[in-house]
Formats: C-alpha cells, sequence, structure tokens
C-alpha cells in the first residue's frame, strides 16, 4: 500500500526527458514508482491531478535566509517552501565565523531543504545595510575556511564572492573553492569598479556567475555596442554557469531579451530573494520563471533551471527530478492562462498571457498545501 499516489497529472521531469501524462506513488517520504495507470485503490492517499502538471519540486540557487543574524534573511519555510521551493541555496550570507549558527539555527530546524555557500568573508553579509568594504585580509581566512567546509560538505556546496569584497577577495575565494574541492559563485554585479573580464578570468569550468541580467551603470555582459560581449561567451563556452539572480536590483528585461535574441539563455534561474524584493519585484520563484516563459522560453525550459540544473550542482541525486527511489519533493502546478503583468528591477513592464501557480505542494512525502 502506498502512502500517496498522484493520478491522472501530466508529468514534466527535465532528467528523464518526461512530458507525458503518468501516476506516482509515494511511500516512506519516497518516490517509489512512476507509471501509466497506477491501481487507485492502492494508495491510502489519492491525489486527482487531471489538467494539471506534476514537476519536481523546485530548487531556488540564490536566496537569502539567515533570518535573524543578517539584515536581508527570510524565514525560508514561509518565503520559499511555500511558494513551491522544496530545496533552496543561501548563497553567502554566513561565513567562518557565522556559518554554524546558519546550520544549527536555520539549516537544522527548517523544513525547507537548505544548503549554503560559504561566503569568503569571515563574517558573511552580517554587515551588508551598513556602508563599509569589507576588504581588510583579516577578513578572509582561507585555511580555516577550507578545514570547516571539509567539516560540513553535507550542508555547504561552494564558495560565495560577494563584489563589495573587492578583486584581492576574488584570489582568496579562488583558492578557497581550489582547495575545498567545490564551485565558485561571482557577481556579475551593476555595481563593479572595472569591467566583468575582471571577474570572469578568475571563474573556471563549473563556477557560477550570478546576476547575468543586471541593467546598473556596469554594461556587465554586454559590450560596447550593446552585443553579448566576447568574455562572456568564452566564459560561457569554457563552462561557465550562469544564474539569473533576480534580486532588487539585478534583473533587466531589455538586458534578458538581447541576450536571448544572440542565443544566450540562463542555466539557472534562481530568485536572490531576501527581505526587501519579497512584496516585488522577485516576490518568489513561480514569479520569475514566469517571466521568463513570458519572454519565450518554454515551460520545460524553465522547469529545468529550477530543477535538474541546480540539483547537478548541487551533487544531490536525490533532489530535481521524479525519479523512483528521489525524495518525494513533489508540485502540482497549473499553467493559468490570462492577463499577467511583471515588472523587472528597473521599472520596466512586460504583459504576458501565462502565469506559473503551484497548487499542491509536497516536501518528503508530506503535503504540505
Amino acid at each position: 500500500m502506498y502512502d500517496i499516489v498522484i493520478k491522472n497529472g501530466t508529468l514534466i521531469d527535465p532528467l528523464q526527458k518526461i512530458h507525458e501524462k503518468m501516476d506516482i506513488a509515494i511511500t516512506n517520504g519516497r518516490i517509489t514508482e512512476v507509471k501509466r495507470n497506477i491501481n487507485a485503490t492502492s494508495g491510502k492517499k489519492i491525489i486527482d491531478a487531471s489538467n494539471k502538471i506534476v514537476v519536481p519540486g523546485f530548487i531556488d540557487f540564490h536566496v537569502h535566509v539567515y533570518y535573524g543574524a543578517t539584515p536581508l534573511g527570510i524565514d525560508a519555510d514561509e518565503y520559499c517552501l511555500v511558494k513551491g521551493s522544496t530545496t533552496v541555496v543561501d548563497a553567502g550570507s554566513s561565513g567562518l565565523h557565522t556559518f554554524l549558527g546558519l546550520k544549527k539555527y536555520i539549516i537544522e530546524r527548517s523544513n525547507t531543504r537548505i544548503y549554503a555557500l560559504l561566503s569568503i568573508c569571515s563574517i558573511g553579509l552580517t554587515a551588508a545595510k551598513i556602508n563599509v568594504h569589507l576588504t581588510d585580509d583579516r577578513f578572509f581566512n582561507v585555511e580555516d575556511s577550507c578545514k570547516l567546509i571539509k567539516e560540513n560538505r553535507a550542508h555547504i556546496i561552494g564558495v560565495k564572492w560577494h563584489h563589495s569584497y573587492g578583486l584581492k577577495a576574488l584570489l582568496f575565494a579562488r583558492e578557497l573553492a581550489n582547495k575545498s574541492s567545490c564551485f565558485l559563485m561571482c557577481e556579475n554585479s551593476a555595481y563593479l569598479h572595472y569591467p566583468l573580464e575582471n571577474v570572469l578570468r578568475f571563474m573556471k569550468k563549473g563556477d557560477v556567475l550570478t546576476h547575468i541580467f543586471q541593467g546598473g551603470p556596469n554594461p556587465g555582459i554586454l559590450d560596447e555596442d550593446g552585443r553579448i560581449s566576447s568574455d562572456i561567451i568564452k566564459a560561457i563556452n569554457r563552462g561557465i554557469i550562469l544564474d539569473v539572480g533576480h534580486g532588487s536590483k539585478s534583473f533587466s528585461f531589455k538586458i534578458a531579451e538581447k541576450a536571448l535574441k544572440e542565443g544566450i539563455k540562463p542555466n539557472i534561474i534562481s530568485t536572490d530573494l531576501y527581505n526587501e524584493n519579497l512584496n516585488g519585484p522577485v516576490f518568489d520563484l513561480p514569479t520569475t520563471l514566469s517571466k521568463f516563459i513570458a519572454l519565450g522560453l518554454e515551460l520545460e525550459e524553465v522547469i529545468e533551471a529550477a530543477t535538474t540544473t541546480p540539483a547537478k550542482l548541487i551533487g544531490v541525486r536525490d533532489i530535481g527530478n521524479l525519479k523512483p527511489g528521489s525524495f518525494a519533493d513533489i508540485l502540482i502546478i497549473k499553467l493559468i492562462n490570462g492577463h499577467f503583468t511583471y515588472v523587472d528591477c528597473y521599472g520596466e513592464i512586460r504583459d504576458a498571457s501565462k502565469k506559473i501557480l503551484p497548487e499542491v505542494i509536497i516536501k518528503n512525502g508530506k503535503v504540505l498545501k
């Protein structure tokens, strides 16, 4: 007897290249079976997903959830999980001296599955709203940070460099990522005081460039002629991963449209969700995904960018897919037709006809919504 059987839904699982009507059985928090016509009497609970879409639980690869310890932090369960992000990655809120607090009081106590990128700065984002640049070498301790990562590999998956730490800190971040055998996430910030190439040259295959579609003072991914720069093309060709990281100041429809027109698509679609953008322009991951459908991406593409690809970077095979044996992190969503208005970080508006709406959220086999 299965705990739950989801019937009559259209499954989309990019990892398995599934896009068809199938049923899913869940037992003891895991996906037990995926096939057509599972007997409805074999489940203790039956969920009818007729005319709906069944996808893996979303993975928001760029959030800030160190609530109470950093000025940007939000409650992951309250603002991520209830919107369909069953797994999130905290992108550098904690550093060497603050990670254990994130682990004990946030990661281990949340229903949301949380992984972390360790900031190269030892205090992480605890001073995020103070107008100070943390560029003193004493904030960057590679040896002790490496030891911390190795002792917490179940939770720390990478290293984060914030643009305000400066290029010297990027040298330390590169060294830390190398020594700890993990990837490095760097920012394409609107406020870089030097060309993006100065950042890209420190990055290697498997590293992540976030805020790729920012439209601020720094031209970022564009060259002087307003086209995608050759530096970005070279970075993509050598395996750099492109992450949206929408945030309050890091997503421009105009930049995204130029990139998409030239065939440059994001590998990962994430929110950079924190307490200043919960009520706009970000709102949540389904809204961010819906913006990219409005920009012309297919539903399968945005689902892949919020499940399969981030799961591979996290390095956990049991999330981001609907394979038997994986965690039963599952969403039942509707792609609603209507008239919707989306806004970027610069007041640009785009009208759209579709919106992703999670109707049922299942985490570890438990129905949350």
